[in-house]
């Protein structure tokens, strides 16, 4: 293709709406650059002198040059307007049309994934009213990256808004499942924090491989750039303790609903055009739970409080991994009957011995249940266990959503039987070698179970006596589920079953009669 006009940006109309204003001026609000890469130089213009001819308008515009082999080009349109004889440039459709992503974005796979029609937009669970609609959703460039996304610029319904994509790993399940929380978890905060110092929230939505939000966006951008604009001087006194002041009010307001942070830093903190300060990035908060002190999961270590000691804990070795690694080595193919049957006998004499002393493990799971050198079962991870208190209920502070109880889903009083419900799901994966709801995500599992009574499909061909065993361990009513004494009596009768039919199997294959051709 032939080397356009030269220009340094794409126009974008604004200010007084286009209008050829007095001495030949057209009045423009501002125009963009693309990429690096383009050589396009970034300026800010209030309007730009033209030469008018019978009513056309022409812009001379310096410093690079557009045209390349793979790029669709257009012109510059405007009601009124027609080319000014003679003239010969071409503008890349880097002005955003509602639905589309900038022509400077056609190789961002990410931003791509979000904006194609072919892949569905799925349902927030509780937070429909808050899914956007893709079609008023207009995708700027990349301003921010890091390991798992990316921060974009644009506009949604007419509005400057910031929008926050987040890939999900396809190689990494318990990334892709962590992801997934935090998405879930910084919708459902965002949603319901209002407050003058905290970004305010337009909307969200989630498809195959992204996650997207969007927020109010911020011209000033973070307090970290601010302050890196000014080459580390120090801020006016003034104006340090006025935003120092709309922080504090906005923690105040996080504080006051139950809310930590945990990743408050000046990258987090986001200037507006007067000048205040909003807090942002609520993808790592948790709730607090007053009971019991909380481990870290995320923060950054300049900003982080520091740690008095460093704790070490060292427990021998699987060889053979975790359940849920030897179902996926198996490609979600079942165990052997007899082999499912002895390694959930493992399981539940583990938990009669660990209910025996008081205890709860409140994360019992596949990805918990280590395998060793004679396949024999030991249950791990005893970090979010606790002592069961016998004289009050109490309410859920971790689990995994996919094994959790209902009870401790709708943060209810539970006891030891939330354990139970776990093993009856660990139960159906050793049978069907599958993960749990695998059609769902976790949230959409956890929504299902509390509010619809789903629970995993049992196989036509499961064997009576653990069919029963499965169906009452996750009963949503905790006191028709047996203890583990009693499913550790019913799984010796149904590994008796088991033998027998092995038995009865072999005897009819040695009688089998011979064909004859």
């Amino acid at each position: 293709m032939a080397e356009g006009s030269k220009f340094s940006g794409f126009i974008i109309g604004g200010g007084s709406g286009g209008n050829i204003v007095g001495n030949g001026f057209y009045d423009m609000g501002f125009y963009r650059k693309l990429d690096e890469g383009s050589n396009m130089s970034m300026d800010s213009v209030g309007s730009l002198q033209t030469s008018t001819c019978g009513g056309s308008v022409a812009m001379s515009l310096e410093n690079s040059s557009v045209g390349s082999n793979n790029s669709r080009t257009g012109i510059l349109h405007h009601n009124g307007l027609r080319l000014f004889p003679g003239a010969n440039f071409s503008v890349g459709h880097s002005v955003l049309r509602p639905g589309r992503v900038s022509h400077a974005m056609n190789e961002d796979a990410l931003a791509q994934t979000l904006m194609d029609p072919r892949y569905s937009t799925e349902s927030l669970e509780n937070y429909d009213e808050w899914t956007i609609d893709l079609r008023k959703l207009n995708m700027g460039v990349a301003f921010a990256q890091g390991a798992f996304g990316k921060l974009y610029r644009g506009t949604y319904d007419g509005e400057d808004v910031a929008i926050k994509l987040l890939e999900k790993p396809e190689n990494d399940p318990e990334r892709a499942q962590l992801m997934e929380q935090q998405f879930g978890q910084e919708v459902m905060m965002l949603a319901n924090l209002k407050h003058p110092n905290i970004v305010r929230f337009i909307g969200a939505c989630r498809k195959p491989m992204v996650w997207c939000i969007v927020t109010e966006y911020a011209k000033g951008g973070s307090v970290r750039q601010f302050l890196m604009r000014r080459q580390n001087r120090s801020v006016p006194l003034k104006l340090a303790v006025k935003q120092a002041l709309d922080i504090a009010k906005g923690m105040e307001y996080v504080h006051g609903l139950g809310f930590i942070h945990r990743d408050l830093k000046s990258d987090n903190l986001l200037i507006f055009a007067d000048k205040s300060i909003k807090i942002a990035d609520f993808g790592v908060a948790r709730i607090e739970v007053k009971t019991e002190g909380m481990t870290p999961e995320t923060g950054t270590y300049r900003w982080m409080a520091p740690k008095p000691m460093v704790w070490c804990i060292v427990t021998e070795y699987a060889k053979g991994g975790s359940v849920r690694q030897f179902l996926m080595r198996r490609q979600n193919r079942s165990v052997p009957l007899k082999l499912a049957v002895k390694q959930a006998l493992d399981i539940a004499k583990g938990m009669e011995y660990v209910h025996g002393l008081g205890f709860i493990h409140r994360d019992l799971k596949s990805d918990n249940l280590l395998i060793f050198a004679d396949k024999s079962i030991k249950i791990a991870d005893f970090g979010v266990a606790r002592i069961e208190v016998k004289t009050e209920g109490m309410t859920p502070e971790t689990g995994t959503y996919r094994w959790m109880a209902p009870e401790m889903i709708q943060h209810r009083p539970y006891n030891q039987k939330v354990d139970v419900y776990s093993f009856g799901i660990v139960l159906w994966e050793l049978i069907t070698g599958m993960l749990p709801f695998p059609n769902m995500t976790a949230v959409q599992a956890a929504f299902a179970v509390v509010n619809k009574g789903v629970r995993p499909v049992i196989p036509q061909d499961c064997l009576p006596a653990l069919n029963e065993i499965m169906t009452r361990c996750w009963d949503a009513n905790p006191d028709v589920r047996p203890s583990f004494s009693e499913i550790i009596r019913m799984l010796q009768s149904a590994q008796e079953d088991v033998m027998n039919t092995v038995r009865k199997a072999r005897f009819r294959c040695c009688i089998q009669p011979m064909a004859i051709d």
